[in-house]
């Protein structure tokens, strides 16, 4: 398989998901609600849970095959999905993940969260005990 069809396989997985997304009329989120599902939407943030979850994994499986799978973690992001929406605290561009992307694989990072401080973000939502969670997440 070459490095362009391994590409288009997880592209496809992806397109997929986002298929299957758009199918439930899922409203949009960030990658942060991978780590700390709201109850108000908890299906389509399971769904960016498991791709977060099988991207880990294949980046895993291809340790040493000299593929490298990077995990691209946005938040917000202004767009025609989001248009007419209130952008979210750390909202980000499309040019702005394009380009930590790049940055990421030239750098060889394994994971880059956009903007970068969604990274302790996500370590803090994690801490926060979950009946506390329930009260304050919608």
């Amino acid at each position: 398989m070459t490095a362009l069809s391994r590409i288009l396989v997880l592209g496809g997985t992806s397109e997929l998901a986002l298929a299957i997304l758009a199918a439930l009329d899922a409203p949009p989120g960030s990658s942060v609600a991978a780590v700390r599902p709201r109850k108000a939407n908890f299906v389509y943030r399971a769904a960016k849970a498991g791709l977060d979850a099988f991207a880990r994994g294949l980046a895993d499986s291809l340790h040493r095959s000299g593929v490298r799978v990077v995990l691209v973690r946005p938040g917000f992001v202004t767009g025609r999905m989001t248009a007419g929406m209130a952008p979210a605290p750390l909202a980000t561009t499309p040019a702005k993940v394009g380009a930590a992307t790049a940055a990421a694989l030239r750098d060889g990072k394994s994971a880059v969260w956009i903007p970068a401080p969604l990274a302790g973000l996500s370590v803090a939502l994690r801490l926060v005990p979950r009946p506390a969670w329930r009260r304050v997440s919608r």
